[in-house]
């Protein structure tokens, strides 16, 4: 990713817009899982940037290439209960602030933390 944000930067003198560079990584991803001797690249990734444009954007990369935007996502072993909760909160959210998404996040990762702890035990 570092390659070609910089590969764009030389080429056309400002910084790459983040779903150019999402779309870039996804073809690589892509042709990677053409090849079975070819699959180093087995994570997804998030991509997060303030666009100047569009704002906030949040960009989700699998490894098979594909990429899609989200409000709000999660990735990991305890992706779908985080999911879970996010959907929650931004079905009840009209209007979300940085703030907001801060309190958001952090009531996220304590929901999952907690739902570990009790379910490891």
């Amino acid at each position: 990713m570092r390659q070609e944000a910089g590969d764009y930067l030389n080429d056309y003198g400002y910084e790459i817009p983040i779903h150019i560079l999402a779309d870039k990584v996804s073809e690589i991803c892509q042709l990677y899982t053409q090849h079975a001797y070819m699959r180093p690249l087995c994570v997804v990734s998030l991509l997060f940037a303030i666009d100047q444009e569009k704002g906030p954007q949040l960009i989700k990369i699998d490894p098979a290439g594909h990429f899609v935007g989200y409000k709000a996502t999660s990735c990991g072993e305890k992706e779908q209960s985080a999911m879970n909760h996010l959907e929650r909160e931004f079905k009840k959210a009209q209007v979300v602030t940085v703030d907001d998404t801060f309190k958001t996040s952090i009531k996220c990762l304590q929901n999952v933390n907690n739902f570990l702890t009790t379910s490891d035990s």
